[in-house]
């Protein structure tokens, strides 16, 4: 109790104390603020009289400086007046100098230069003749110059197109051999290529005539495992077979190069939901579809025969009348090669004929 009884008069000693020095300090900005006031109204009087000395003595200061400016523009006049007098009569005599001097130089000068005139056409004279008889010298010498080495370039040409022919000659035996044993070899590769082909073409019908037995085989068991399920079991009616071709047919059939051909895709049997009271006559089975012989397509493939190529070119000419090898070549896409060795060989039986680039059909 003691404690808090000492603790209760510091903290009233405390408070005292902050009392004390709130006062003391509320009394000191009070004076501060005093003496501010005054000294702020002690320097604005003290500027407002320095800033009408300053506005006195600026006011002096420009009238002496105008003073000053007057006199001594009035002595700058009068020194340029008499500067531009000085500079006309200087002027003029100058003028009157050079126009003399011009007239003497140009009676000299003009003597001088019809003295240079008549010299430089004796010059002119004399070396046009040295000129002209250099001239007909040289143009002898050069006119047999020329005449031997005009024989001498014809012989030399003449020796060189033998040359030229012999080797081209030589050049165009080596590429008939070359081309005709490429075109023997190239037309058994593409026999080859062809026959090849055909057994290919014929395994894959034999394939998708034993893939759509066993499908539709497949077929007939699922639906009717399905039909069993919903309906019961009752016995399906008897409904013509249809065979699918035979192998043998397929292969007594011609064999032309198809670009695609896809079994026909054969749709799954619709799911019937059986209803609360199925009807008593129970319907027959729906028969399966006859199977379906994939159709080659008419479409030719860019590698054909020779003479199946001649006849399409023939063709093509006789519809367009006339055309060149580079829309030969774009028609059929082959190449320049085997362009050339068709419209060679439509020229030699005597079906087509050119005329400059353009080759066209002999009108009968």
């Amino acid at each position: 109790m003691a404690l808090f009884n000492e603790w209760q008069a510091q903290r009233q000693q405390r408070q005292q104390e902050l009392l004390n020095r709130q006062q003391q300090v509320s009394e000191d900005l009070a004076l501060w603020r005093e003496n501010r006031v005054n000294m702020g109204r002690e320097v604005r009087q003290s500027l407002s009289d320095c800033h009408q000395e300053i506005r006195v003595q600026t006011q002096d200061f420009l009238s002496n400086c105008r003073d000053r400016r007057y006199q001594d523009s009035q002595v700058l006049m009068q020194s340029l007046d008499e500067f531009v007098n000085a500079l006309a009569a200087e002027t003029s005599q100058f003028l009157r100098d050079a126009a003399e001097a011009r007239s003497t130089m140009a009676i000299a000068q003009t003597k001088s230069l019809q003295d240079f005139h008549h010299d430089l056409n004796l010059c002119v004279r004399q070396f046009c003749q040295e000129c002209r008889d250099r001239r007909l010298d040289m143009k002898a010498e050069l006119t047999e110059y020329l005449h031997q080495f005009i024989e001498q370039l014809s012989a030399d040409v003449a020796d060189y197109l033998d040359e030229l022919d012999f080797q081209q000659q030589q050049v165009a035996q080596e590429l008939q051999e070359t081309f005709r044993a490429d075109r023997q070899q190239r037309s058994q590769t593409m026999q080859g290529l062809y026959n090849h082909f055909a057994n290919l073409r014929l395994h894959r019908q034999q394939e998708i005539v034993t893939l759509q037995e066993e499908m539709w085989r497949n077929v007939k068991e699922y639906r009717l495992n399905l039909f069993n399920q919903v309906w019961g079991y009752i016995p399906a009616p008897t409904t013509p077979k249809t065979s699918p071709p035979s192998s043998a047919a397929i292969a007594s059939a011609p064999v032309t190069p198809v670009a695609s051909a896809a079994p026909p895709t054969a749709a799954p049997p619709k799911v019937v939901t059986p209803t609360a009271a199925p009807p008593t006559p129970a319907p027959p089975a729906p028969a399966p579809p006859a199977a379906v012989t994939p159709q080659p397509s008419p479409t030719q493939t860019s590698q054909t025969p020779d003479a199946m190529m001649q006849q399409a070119v023939y063709d093509y000419l006789k519809q367009v009348k006339s055309a060149r090898i580079k829309d030969i070549e774009a028609q059929f896409k082959i190449t320049r090669i085997q362009t050339v060795d068709i419209l060679r060989a439509l020229i030699t039986k005597g079906l087509v004929t050119q005329n400059n680039r353009d080759y066209m059909i002999v009108s009968k």
